[in-house]
């Protein structure tokens, strides 16, 4: 996943609580808090495990990020890659003097 969709991930899982989750049926919402109470820890284990889970999955994708950006880097700026000059412009005119009649000489 993207960067900004692993953040996002994140940012929703800090403020998780499974015990606001929903089921489509009361019947299979009642039975699964019931499973989630009798598991160590409960609803707080299982928002930890989630919360870490992702954390992990979210460390992971940083590292790939970093890795692929150092590699990058390096293509792009090694003694034997081509860096070329400054980029197009927007400007259409460029300061400049105008050009001298030959013989003549610059003031400057």
């Amino acid at each position: 996943a993207g960067t900004d969709v692993a953040v996002k991930v994140g940012e929703c899982a800090k403020n998780l609580d499974t015990r606001a989750a929903e089921a489509s049926n009361e019947k299979d919402k009642a039975m699964i808090h019931e499973l989630i109470k009798k598991m160590e820890g409960g609803f707080d284990g299982l928002n930890k495990f989630v919360r870490e889970t992702i954390w992990h999955a979210l460390k992971a994708s940083h590292q790939n990020f970093e890795t692929t950006f150092r590699g990058l880097e390096h293509d792009l700026t090694s003694a034997g890659s081509q860096v070329p000059g400054p980029g197009p412009t927007l400007l259409t005119r460029q300061s400049r003097q105008s050009p001298q009649p030959e013989g003549e000489k610059d003031s400057d």
